[in-house]
């Protein structure tokens, strides 16, 4: 079986928190930090990936 996955669909708010917690992490680490949103999209089985 295959999840697949989308990009989330977060209010602004959600996204700005995010972004900070991005741009705090990166302060903390020095390094570059990417958070990523998902949703589950479906779950496929392998014999639905060959039709």
């Amino acid at each position: 079986m295959v999840t697949q996955f989308t990009v989330a669909h977060l209010a602004p708010d959600i996204l700005t928190e995010i972004k900070l917690l991005e741009e705090k992490l990166r302060s903390q680490v020095n390094q570059n930090i990417v958070l990523i949103a998902y949703s589950e999209k479906e779950h496929l089985s392998q014999t639905d990936e060959n039709t």
